[in-house]
């Protein structure tokens, strides 16, 4: 039974997100962590579908201003201010397109929240959505991702 527990233990470190220290250091006051991950769904997702999402890079917006260059299966942490505030993404460019797709994004001081992009290949480049995501799903989700290293946001 001791043997089950420490593998089981063991196991549990092994697969904890890289970015633990980043996601639960302290915060600044009037500051609120934003996670944003984006994932991909499709049923019918073909090899050139692949090569294309993993190679590009989609804007993500936060009030309306580029805040980071996201690729398929990775995540972002981003320190903001609380309040409410509006999330878009698009299939390109660097300004706000109208027909985007927003979400709004209640941020709330020394809390974590957790949005995640979902991308629908079967709907093409309008096939974005975003929506928030309870903290174990967002665990869940974080240990197959990888962090976005650099926005690019220039």
């Amino acid at each position: 039974m001791k043997v089950v527990l420490l593998i089981t233990a063991l196991v549990g470190w092994l697969y904890t997100p890289a970015q633990d220290t980043q996601l639960h250091s302290p915060l600044a006051p009037g500051k609120g962590r934003l996670v944003v991950l984006f994932t991909v769904q499709s049923d019918n997702f073909s090899r050139p579908q692949q090569q294309d999402l993993i190679s590009g890079r989609y804007p993500v917006f936060f009030n309306n201003q580029l805040l980071c260059r996201m690729q398929y299966l990775t995540y972002t942490i981003h320190d903001v201010d609380t309040g409410n505030h509006v999330m878009a993404t698009q299939f390109n460019g660097k300004k706000l397109r109208a027909n985007a797709s927003k979400t709004p994004a209640t941020i709330t001081s020394n809390k974590i929240s957790y949005l995640e992009i979902f991308f629908d290949v079967s709907k093409g480049v309008n096939g974005y959505q975003i929506m928030p995501i309870s903290k174990i799903l967002a665990d869940d989700l974080l240990r197959k991702l990888m962090p976005v290293n650099d926005c690019k946001v220039d």
